[in-house]
């Protein structure tokens, strides 16, 4: 559950990644939220020999109002674009569909880009940017073309994107004046893949209606607007027409029938909301999914895709570029499959490996270890300053593997851990996860699944949620990184000091709000998920009271869907979680 060792390099722009790309080819992948390449090279199902870090580029990361169109760069991350104030009005149909992508705390680092780049044929923003008609804007060392969303999508993980280009941008056509949509998902699981999904517009007397997670892409057919006996067999025509999935999730005939059910219901609810003259509202997920019958076998919590995609659903895709061919499920080269360092042993640089006693992260040697002693801030204040080795990885498109951090060495890695300056040394395969908790003892950073499911190790970087499994250590470079430790520190900075008699954190400030409730609510149990949920919720408990509003228990258990509750006794997080939203601390909600 390690990835082979790579070369890192972090471009300064979009420039330098292209020229990057130009030279290093098929070698080389992408990397921006993380959340489907990470799991695949930690599966060994992909071992690039060079990871482009494109995450937190400025130019991608803009969302631009055209008028007949809007431009989301590819580092626009799911949470942003659903937080995009005109995304209601501008693009309805993506504000239905984006709930149904993955969860709250996979959001915060997918991108827009890298779902629809890495092409998963049940992921929900391909599916809409197809049905709108959307485009793909692609740049390479040579220079940038437009590909119609319709086109671009091959196949389960192919897409007409080149080894030598990269996904820069998505463009999606506004909404027209009095058009209607709908968007309806069937999913065993809040956040899980799609075992189909549909997408409609009513613009006039036309349709659109389109289906993910049926076939190897979307499928997508405009119709004049059709209802009755005339939609129903128009549906069971396309669903003769598509060649459809057959992976054991109820089989094709079942998602035939989806086809007809999730297709009319939609439709249904986008003219009711035409008549209405209101948007169509989001059906409700605990009450609206149709069973699978009673033969299909019991569907596991991630699958790989058919033959053919060994995507990992932690939320959505996360390289920026995707090509044919490019994540391959078999026929891996048997040397990349099992790294690149010396003997060919997988897994036993920056690891510790049998014999040895070596800690995975070596603490960096002289004045820069000590939380006080790292040097002074040249960027923002209270920020660490990179090292010159890093802050050199990005100067310019020329000469890109110059500038490579390499697999076989150690590099040093300054940032802020729960307020305090640190810095450490890694190799670049090492996950955040490891680096935390080898080098610096931060045990409550747990490892469960490493590829993002179960959200055991979740941490918050820069104030966001992140499953530390899924990030690498040298990407926390010049970041802010706070762990569950942290919470009672924070409070006890904030407080001033520890409440004479109150329960203390490890830290040695008093508990959280949100920990003093999971204690009085029993909330605790076997305490493997308590962490990543207390810096899942924390962090969404912050927003909300930013917002001015007051969670009910169905917004809590959405959230609370990203993370696996091994006992699974959710009553009292809920409850605990509800508790501290409305600021109630009394004992008489205690013990229920």
């Amino acid at each position: 559950m390690k990835p082979a060792p790579f070369d890192y390099l972090r471009p300064d722009g979009i420039e330098a990644a292209a020229a990057a790309l130009a030279e290093m080819g098929g070698d080389a992948r992408l990397l921006a939220g993380g959340l489907s390449l990470v799991p695949m090279m930690n599966f060994r199902l992909v071992a690039p020999a060079v990871v482009i870090d494109v995450g937190g580029l400025g130019a991608l990361e803009e969302i631009g109002d055209h008028g007949a169109e809007i431009e989301v760069g590819a580092g626009v991350t799911q949470a942003a674009f659903e937080r995009w104030p005109g995304l209601a009005a501008r693009l309805p149909l993506a504000a239905q569909a984006l709930p149904h992508v993955g969860h709250y705390p996979t959001r915060a680092r997918g991108t827009v880009g890298g779902s629809v780049a890495h092409a998963d044929p049940s992921a929900e923003l391909p599916l809409v940017l197809a049905l709108l008609d959307g485009a793909v804007r692609l740049r390479s060392a040579g220079g940038e073309r437009l590909v119609p969303a319709r086109a671009f999508f091959h196949g389960p993980l192919e897409t007409a994107c080149r080894e030598d280009e990269m996904v820069v941008a998505t463009r999606w056509p506004a909404a027209a004046p009095g058009a209607r949509c709908a968007f309806d998902e069937v999913a065993l699981r809040h956040g899980d893949f799609a075992i189909a999904s549909c997408a409609v517009v009513l613009d006039g007397d036309r349709m659109a209606v389109g289906f993910g997670g049926v076939a190897g892409a979307p499928v997508v057919r405009e119709w004049p607007r059709l209802s009755g006996s005339a939609l129903d067999d128009a549906l069971a025509g396309l669903g003769r027409e598509v060649e459809i999935v057959d992976d054991g999730e109820g089989g094709a005939e079942y998602r035939r029938g989806l086809i007809r059910t999730l297709g009319r219901r939609a439709v249904e609810r986008a003219a009711s909301a035409a008549a209405s003259g209101r948007a169509a509202p989001s059906p409700n997920r605990r009450t609206s999914l149709p069973a699978p019958p009673e033969s299909a076998p019991a569907r596991p919590m991630m699958r790989p895709p058919a033959g053919l995609r060994p995507s990992m659903r932690s939320g959505s895709a996360s390289g920026a570029a995707s090509g044919r061919g490019r994540y391959p499920a078999s026929g891996l080269d048997p040397r990349l499959a099992a790294g690149s360092n010396p003997g060919g042993v997988p897994g036993s640089e920056g690891l510790p490996a049998a014999g040895r006693k070596e800690p995975a992260v070596t603490p960096a040697p002289g004045p820069g270890s000590g939380p006080g002693n790292m040097p002074d801030s040249t960027g923002a204040p209270g920020e660490p300053a990179p090292s010159p080795e890093l802050a050199a990885a990005g100067s310019g498109p020329a000469a890109a593997p110059a500038r490579l951090l390499r697999a076989g060495e150690r590099h040093r890695i300054e940032f802020l851990l729960n307020g305090e300056r640190r810095a450490g040394e890694a190799p670049p395969r090492l996950l955040l996860s490891d680096f935390l908790r080898g080098g610096f003892g931060r045990r409550g950073v747990h490892v469960g699944c490493e590829h993002g499911v179960c959200g055991a190790c979740t941490v918050r970087v820069d104030g966001a949620p992140a499953r530390a499994c899924l990030m690498f250590a040298v990407q926390a470079h010049g970041r802010r990184v706070d762990t569950v430790e942290g919470l009672a520190a924070g409070v006890a900075g904030a407080a001033g000091a520890e409440e004479p008699g109150g329960p203390g954190g490890p830290d040695g400030g008093r508990l959280s709000p949100l920990q003093e409730a999971f204690r009085r609510h029993h909330a605790l149990q076997c305490g493997y998920c308590t962490p990543g949920i207390l810096m899942t919720m924390t962090e969404w408990l912050e927003r909300l009271a930013a917002e001015g509003r007051t969670p009910g228990e169905e917004e809590v258990r959405a959230v609370l869907s990203g993370h696996l509750c091994r006992c699974t006794g959710y009553e009292p997080i809920v409850a605990a979680v509800l508790d501290t939203a409305a600021g109630r601390m009394g004992a008489g909600t205690a013990d229920g």
